[in-house]
């Protein structure tokens, strides 16, 4: 605001007035009872407010800054003047808005800020036709706009202006298209939809711009719809996408997730920062995308939305119904031998993965196939292992050779959901014949496979991710050690196997050839978070509660998302997932669960108790605690919302880093002593889910028994990771140590990784 913008004035004007404005009010004439000054204001609904005079400064700067002002302190001295004023002219009484706008225009004029006053005229009467507007009145604009269809013809301002889309195709200006998007894509009333595409067109003619494109008809779009304060709309009507520098670095590999790929990987990262930023501004409420964006939680898959974000797939289902939806040209009838069965596994992969955002799991795939192998001889039987060997290599090699590829889950003794089941073979359904029949050659099988895998050593061949389910009669079983030394042995030359103890069995009426496990969403939690910012017990876990209460809404959102995708069967994008059995749908959403995976236990006890929980029996009674909590809302989450909500652990490496990196930040003081470096992998970050650490004086057993007291309450397919040293472990002591982890300790399985 600037000081000197008076017109011409007459001072004597300025006797009559004398005393309207100063500071006298706070000191009474001797005769005269000064009125209280006024608290709340009048608005035009007939509803009191409270009184903000820093809204009167606002709106008298904002005036002076259209006409070149700056000065704030000195529209906070107008404001208060106002104040004054209104207090001295009605006696105590409540004003109205109308009273406060009077008000300020004349003090403004009367204390010779003409222009300005002038300038809040202009805006004062301007939001008093937008209001009139939206109650339907437009008689106010009825001139400006037919002057302005009157000038259609010629274009804006007497040009022929042409707008190139994003169909690669130009046409002429029409300000009526703006009005038709505003309606069908926000809802926004036709009539202040006309008057936000009367402005753009005007602000066109004035910028005299030439080249159009519908983004920038957009952001003008934007800027006028947010001026009128209308950010909800805006936000409907925004447009996606990247911005023109990130788009060049990703096509030109010039990003990390690009650097050294092929153009199909910069259209699989262009496509996902647009799904992306579509997760975190339409599915996800503000609040729990602000929650993901500074580290409180981590939404899992914000680049695939549109896919569930893991599965667990039986084998039955290709051996009971083929490949693909029944109505589909490609259709593939169920298998009729071997070879058929492999080549449609396959097949069934590459589909399901474009529906599954993580990778996938094929459970007891040696009893599934038991069937189709039981008349092959050993040398076709070890034929038929190498083909499963090299085609998920080579899936393993399509995705990249990150390890996140396909895995294959064996059992030696016949799973328990599977035991009294009826078998799907070459024949069909086989009504005499159940999976506990096909354990010799499903045994047989895995053998061979791993077999395969240990011919494979040294060779540059990805192997397929493995996968060996101990169940609870495993050391009962003859051959059981030995096939465990075989599956150590993999884990020794470097192959990537998990151990699966007691896997979670499926419900009671589960089918052979249902998913046995499917998983909607993941939101990772942030614990140490919360303990930086409590710093006691009981605060923690109050404020435990309400961050689950933004977590469950990220899952409920998701949930939401993608039944609405689901409900659209064969003709939506999650068509294969629609496929049907003879007892209803394969994939039925309400069997599904949503996990919601902890992160830093370790760190959020220490925060709280001043130790690490191998430390003390009290540190890890609190960690009980917190997981005891944990456990008690996802119960009641499911009862509110009858969607199954399961505690898994966080064991990837970038989010537990990422959450340590922005609690770094956040809270620098007290996460810098709780933080621990992990120097195995040359960074730091919190602990994966409920692990402690192992060098911290512990053995990794006994780290694994501590750990284990937590495993009771997380997702089964929660397993511990154990490091191993590069020397001095062979296939045999990695054989002791399973056995003795699986019978003292209670962990749900191990991993192993290979310190370098």
């Amino acid at each position: 605001m600037t000081h000197d913008d008076s017109d011409h004035y007459d001072d004597s004007e300025k006797k009559d007035h004398e005393g309207l404005y100063d500071a006298q009010l706070s000191l009474p004439l001797p005769f005269v009872e000064a009125p209280e000054p006024f608290t709340t204001v009048l608005k035009r609904n007939g509803r009191e407010e409270s009184f903000d005079r820093n809204k009167i400064a606002n709106a008298i700067f904002q005036a002076a800054h259209s006409i070149g002002g700056t000065d704030q302190d000195l529209a906070q001295s107008l404001a208060r003047a106002v104040t004054i004023y209104l207090t001295k002219q009605l006696g105590g009484h409540v004003p109205t808005v109308d009273h406060i706008h009077d008000a300020v225009e004349r003090v403004l004029i009367q204390m010779t800020h003409i222009r300005t006053a002038f300038a809040y005229a202009r805006y004062r009467d301007r939001r008093a036709r937008i209001r009139r507007l939206r109650e339907g009145d437009m008689r106010l604009l009825l001139g400006e706009l037919q002057e302005a269809r009157e000038d259609e013809s010629e274009g804006v301002g007497g040009r022929n202006l042409f707008v190139r889309t994003s169909e690669d195709s130009v046409l002429s200006w029409n300000r009526d298209r703006i009005v038709e998007a505003l309606v069908r894509e926000t809802g926004l009333d036709e009539s202040m939809a006309t008057v936000v595409a009367t402005e753009v067109e005007q602000q066109l003619d004035s910028a005299h711009i030439e080249n159009l494109t519908t983004s920038l008809v957009r952001e003008l779009v934007a800027a006028r719809l947010v001026a009128h304060g209308l950010s909800e709309y805006r936000d409907r009507h925004r447009r996606l996408g990247v911005p023109l520098y990130d788009c060049e670095r990703i096509i030109r590999g010039l990003t990390d997730a690009t650097v050294g790929q092929d153009p199909i990987a910069t259209d699989r990262v262009l496509a996902g920062a647009v799904k992306k930023e579509y997760a975190l501004t339409q599915i996800h409420a503000p609040h729990v995308s602000d929650a993901h964006l500074t580290g409180g939680i981590h939404l899992h898959d914000l680049s695939q939305p549109d896919r569930l974000h893991q599965v667990t797939l039986s084998p039955g289902m290709i051996a009971a119904f083929g490949v693909g939806i029944p109505s589909a040209p490609d259709f593939a009838s169920p298998p009729r031998n071997a070879a058929t069965f492999l080549a449609q596994l396959a097949k069934a992969t590459a589909s399901f993965q474009a529906c599954v955002s993580g990778p996938l799991q094929w459970d007891a795939v040696n009893y599934h196939f038991a069937a189709y192998v039981r008349e092959l001889t050993p040398v076709e039987l070890g034929q038929f292992a190498q083909m499963m060997v090299y085609e998920f290599a080579y899936r393993a090699l399509a995705h990249g050779g990150d390890g996140e590829g396909t895995e294959l889950r064996f059992y030696w003794s016949v799973p328990e959901h599977l035991a009294e089941s009826k078998v799907a073979g070459p024949e069909g359904i086989v009504p005499d014949a159940t999976y506990k029949e096909l354990e010799h050659p499903a045994q047989q099988l895995a053998w061979k496979f791993l077999e395969v895998l240990a011919a494979c050593s040294g060779l540059p061949v990805i192997a397929p991710r493995v996968g060996i389910c101990l169940s609870k009669d495993f050391f009962q079983q003859p051959g059981s050690e030995a096939f465990l030394a075989k599956a150590a042995t993999m884990v020794e030359d470097g192959w990537p196997v998990s151990f699966y103890f007691r896997p979670e069995a499926p419900a009671a009426d589960y089918l052979p050839w249902e998913p046995l496990r499917a998983v909607f969403h993941n939101v990772s939690l942030n614990l140490p978070r919360i303990a930086y910012a409590t710093g006691k017990e009981s605060a923690f876990l109050e404020a435990l509660d309400k961050r689950l209460g933004i977590v469950f809404r990220g899952l409920s959102e998701r949930y939401e998302f993608l039944e609405g995708l689901m409900d659209r069967g064969a003709a939506g994008p999650l068509a294969l997932l629609s496929l049907k059995g003879s007892e209803g749908p394969v994939f039925d959403m309400t069997k599904m669960s949503g996990y919601v995976s902890v992160c830093g236990l370790n760190e959020s006890v220490k925060c709280l108790f001043g130790v690490e929980m191998h430390e003390s029996p009290e540190a890890r009674s609190l960690g009980a605690r917190i997981m005891e909590r944990l456990l008690l809302q996802a119960e009641l989450e499911q009862k509110r919302q009858r969607i199954d909500v399961r505690i898994a652990g966080e064991s990837r490496a970038y989010i537990r880093q990422r959450f340590a990196e922005s609690d770094l930040a956040k809270y620098p003081k007290t996460s810098k002593t709780t933080i621990n470096v992990e120097e195995s992998q040359g960074g730091f970050g919190y602990t994966s889910g409920v692990a402690l650490h192992y060098d911290r004086g512990l053995s990794p057993f006994e780290a694994l028994q501590y750990e284990g007291e937590f495993h009771g309450a997380m997702e089964g397919d929660h397993i511990a990771t154990v490091s191993l040293p590069d020397t001095g472990m062979t296939g045999e002591t990695i054989a002791t140590f399973l056995r003795k982890a699986y019978e003292h300790s209670q962990i749900n399985g191990i991993r192993f990784s290979i310190d370098d």
